[in-house]
């Protein structure tokens, strides 16, 4: 498996945050040094960090909440959304963790939207639902993804 550092937009709260970081860390990836973009940043600063960040994979929750001045409503299908072409073209695994409530809420809804406009970025995306972090589906998914 392809391993190296990996950056995070928007993380969850810690009981979430640790789960998926213990989980990167068990197969390989460690946090790059200051790689945390914080929860509440708007989307096109949370892009234009993605973009220039020598990541080998992105962590990007979809977290729905609001920017920190009590703005529009964001989350990681957003951020997404607005990913440019050269992020694409060098095929970075983005694991996108949710809850469990959100996969029965809202986020199948967004997650079409980005099927739909953006479905070359759908493509990099492995959905990981909090129930499901760490499992053996998830580690393959970031491998078929993963350059080399």
């Amino acid at each position: 498996m392809s391993t190296g550092q990996f950056g995070v937009v928007r993380p969850y709260e810690d009981w979430m945050r640790e789960k998926v970081f213990a989980f990167l860390d068990s197969i390989g990836y460690t946090l790059g040094k200051g790689w945390v973009v914080p929860t509440g940043t708007p989307d096109d600063d949370a892009v234009a960090w993605v973009e220039r960040t020598p990541i080998d994979l992105l962590v990007l929750p979809y977290n729905k909440h609001r920017t920190v001045d009590d703005g529009p409503f964001v989350d990681g299908v957003g951020v997404a959304l607005l990913l440019s072409e050269a992020f694409v073209a060098r095929g970075i695994p983005v694991v996108m963790p949710t809850t469990d409530f959100s996969m029965g809420v809202s986020f199948d809804r967004r997650f079409a939207e980005l099927r739909e406009r953006r479905p070359e970025v759908a493509a990099l995306i492995i959905v990981m639902p909090e129930s499901k972090i760490g499992a053996a589906e998830i580690i393959e998914q970031i491998e078929k993804v993963a350059p080399g």
